[in-house]
């Protein structure tokens, strides 16, 4: 036992990776080098039917560090969870195969040794496949995570995060989920204990932008009940339930639910009004983060009238645009 805890890599990366080999080396290779003491471990796993991963990975096939472990459900959450059970890392992270690591992501380790906190974040960069340099995601102003958690922010996409992996727990990645992924994962953390959570200004890694398959996907234009909402509805019950809630904690909960109210107003009415009534009960004084309810007039009215208000606009708007950025747009909410 003493010879295995000796040989444990430092580092453990879960790449879930499904009908999208085009990055997945890359992907790999960035995450070779995500420990400083070269100790690292990187479980590649491929989910569903897809069979290309194959050639990619005999590139690996003489790489000790490089396990591959598929699952036959296709479902990126499966294979995460998977991935977590079999990592034996100190830390764990977990990388999209369409994203990659820089080396700064090696110094996240010395950072959490150096804390003893259970999780250190960092900033990444958004490019796209053309080339084109979209600048460092957005980031939260909040050093609280639950508040972190809950915005729609650079925080939860999972290049970011380097997490102490006995502070995971319990906790995994809902099977149940198929869009928000990333924020559901954040929001179920945040349920689970108090975080002690450390922030470095660094860029960690690329989340790359294309217009191919993505990891979460969605029935365009059939409603579905956004898991993510549920989750923090949740969070909320289970902080006031654990004497955990704050006010700051309350505000951003509701905020957060209406922004996914908002986001979806124009195509479910009658659901978003559901949700931010929801939202209102939380924190009365909030309303969506999103700078047309700072303006006059939509200042001087509730919220929730004020998203009635502009329902013609936006069903007007929506009926100008071109079939495709509508068929974009009810995919992405």
């Amino acid at each position: 036992m003493a010879d295995a805890a000796l040989n444990a890599p430092t580092v453990s990366v879960v790449i879930p990776t499904g009908g999208r080999p085009t990055w997945l080396a890359r992907a790999i290779r960035s995450a070779l080098g995500a420990s400083p003491d070269g100790r690292v471990e990187v479980i590649v796993v491929p989910n569903g039917p897809h069979s290309a991963w194959h050639a990619v990975l005999a590139e690996f096939a003489d790489d000790a560090r490089v396990l591959v472990s598929p699952v036959e459900t296709p479902h990126a959450n499966v294979a995460r969870n998977h991935g977590l059970d079999l990592a034996r890392g100190e830390f764990v992270r977990f990388l999209d195969d369409d994203d990659y690591l820089s080396p700064e992501a090696a110094t996240q380790v010395d950072v959490l040794r150096d804390t003893g906190a259970d999780l250190c974040s960092g900033r990444i960069r958004s490019l796209d496949e053309d080339g084109a340099d979209n600048g460092l995601v957005g980031f939260p102003e909040s050093r609280d995570f639950a508040c972190a958690a809950v915005e729609h922010s650079g925080f939860s996409q999972p290049t970011t995060n380097l997490f102490r992996r006995a502070s995971i727990g319990p906790c995994r990645w809902r099977p149940d989920v198929r869009r928000f992924q990333d924020n559901v994962w954040m929001v179920t953390l945040a349920s689970h204990h108090e975080w002690n959570w450390v922030h470095v200004e660094r860029e960690i890694g690329v989340w790359f932008q294309h217009g191919r398959q993505r990891t979460s996907t969605g029935r365009p234009g059939h409603f579905q009940e956004p898991k993510v909402v549920g989750a923090l509805f949740d969070l909320h019950d289970a902080l006031r339930r654990e004497d955990r809630l704050t006010p700051a904690r309350a505000q951003a909960i509701s905020r957060a639910i209406w922004h996914y109210a908002h986001t979806r107003f124009a195509l479910h009415p009658v659901h978003a009004t559901r949700h931010a009534l929801g939202a209102q009960k939380i924190a009365r004084v909030a309303h969506p983060p999103h700078a047309i309810f700072e303006r006059a007039p939509l200042r001087w009215l509730p919220p929730l009238l004020a998203e009635w208000v502009l329902l013609p606009a936006r069903w007007v708007a929506l009926a100008l645009r071109s079939p495709a950025r509508n068929a974009d747009y009810r995919r992405r909410v």
